[in-house]
């Protein structure tokens, strides 16, 4: 089953989604300037949500963190020998640079052995070098076993490299940094399936003790339906007491009373938001079908609710979707209606530039639906709109009963309405 999800959003003045220089992200299309929101900022915000405070997964540097409480807690290792032997997770990705550095420094230190006196000098700093792995660690910025890179994993990895470490507990001191990394390669791949959230993600590392997943899930750029013009919030931070000095005619009258100050871009938009999901390909790969039946569900509720968090304090640009539609089907081929956008939406009469949106997405999935000679498998849809011209679309009056007639459509697929998506 193959599951897309289309959806225009609005927000108010906001920069849910910044640059290095902390502007707006923004793209040109359609010859128009539209803001922006780079589909890894909406992805994290997804994934973060279908979350719902469960921690089962971690894309981190600091997976030596976890490692200690699961051997402190599962194998009775007192903090300090935990923290310790977890920090050895550091050669992951790296073995090979670290083993690296050990050798030269033993080489270094052989040949300063034959030296004089007056090389004693040159002896010393060769003997600075590392002599085990955990100073190689140490040496590169690494004292707590921070991996090299962000690794994503989760709570059943992270048992089974606690495991193996254990294993390792009275050797690892003589162990070079590759045979710590084939020892825990070994122990993670005890680990059966992939866990559902990383099998939805993907991940991608240069180690090889953790597998790379292809995601079973692609997300675009949101994309604004309208031309933006970005503009600038000039604000100044108040110091209370100067302030309250001024007003009783005390202090420095001269001043104003402000303690900082500076400015903040932002701008206004209604975006597309497109996503999809491959279920089979996320069943297959985690081995566990109904899981991921549940799990995709998740995934339309958190595309439908998640909200980036920039500038979220200062701005708090909270709005629900005013259009969702849901397409549930065999057909794999990934079809985005950005191309109704590519024309800036613009108010029209008493109609918001947000309905007139709707009415254009509307428009472009029937004239889509033409051209291919049918709508892709069963569709669903939401709507802040009263009365839509939608036949194509069975509509659900809330969030609950859209998520659950697009479960239904995956445990009942249209075109074998007997056989779930478990047995077909």
């Amino acid at each position: 089953m193959f599951l897309q999800i289309h959806s225009l959003r609005s927000f108010g003045p906001s920069n849910p989604n910044r640059d290095d220089s902390g502007s707006p992200k923004t793209a040109i299309y359609g010859g128009r300037l539209r803001q922006r929101i780079s589909s890894q900022c909406l992805k994290r915000a997804i994934r973060l949500t279908m979350k719902d405070g469960k921690r089962e997964s971690f894309r981190t540097r600091l997976l030596a963190e976890r490692v200690a409480d699961s051997l402190n807690t599962n194998h009775g290792l007192e903090k300090a020998e935990a923290v310790e032997l977890a920090r050895y997770i550091g050669v992951l990705g790296s073995s090979k640079k670290i083993d690296a550095a050990l050798k030269e420094a033993r080489e270094g230190k052989g040949k300063a052995k034959g030296k004089d006196k007056k090389s004693d000098k040159e002896g010393d700093a060769t003997k600075s070098g590392p002599t085990t792995v955990l100073e190689a660690l140490a040496k590169d910025g690494r004292s707590k076993g921070e991996t090299a890179q962000l690794i994503f994993a989760s709570q059943s990895e992270i048992a089974s490299i606690a495991n193996g470490l254990a294993q390792l507990r009275e050797k690892i001191s003589s162990m070079s940094a590759s045979e710590i990394e084939d020892a825990i390669t070994k122990a993670t791949r005890q680990t059966k399936g992939t866990p559902l959230e990383i099998a939805i993600f993907g991940r991608m590392t240069t180690s090889d003790t953790f597998a790379d997943v292809e995601g079973a899930v692609q997300v675009s750029h949101a994309v604004g339906v309208n031309e933006v013009t970005i503009e600038s919030d000039y604000w100044t931070a108040v110091d209370d007491l100067l302030s309250q000095r001024k007003e009783e005619g005390e202090g420095d009258l001269e001043s104003k009373g402000a303690a900082h100050l500076g400015d903040a871009e932002f701008g206004s938009s209604t975006y597309y938001l497109y996503a999809n999901l491959d279920v089979d390909r996320l069943a297959e790969s985690s081995g566990d079908r109904d899981g991921s039946i549940e799990a995709a569900t998740a995934f339309v509720k958190a595309s439908i609710t998640a909200t980036p968090s920039g500038k979220s304090n200062g701005m708090a640009s909270y709005e629900v979707p005013a259009m969702v539609v849901v397409e549930v089907g065999t057909d794999r081929r990934p079809l985005s209606y950005l191309g109704a956008f590519e024309s800036p939406v613009r108010p029209r009469g008493d109609s918001s530039m947000t309905s007139v949106a709707v009415g254009r997405l509307l428009e472009h999935i029937s004239r889509c639906d033409s051209f291919q000679g049918e709508a892709g498998g069963r569709r669903f849809y939401l709507s802040l709109e009263p009365d839509l011209d939608f036949p194509s679309a069975t509509k659900a009056k809330n969030i609950t009963e859209l998520l659950d007639k697009v479960e239904d459509a995956l445990r009942a697929p249209a075109n074998n309405p007997e056989k779930t998506l478990v047995e077909a």
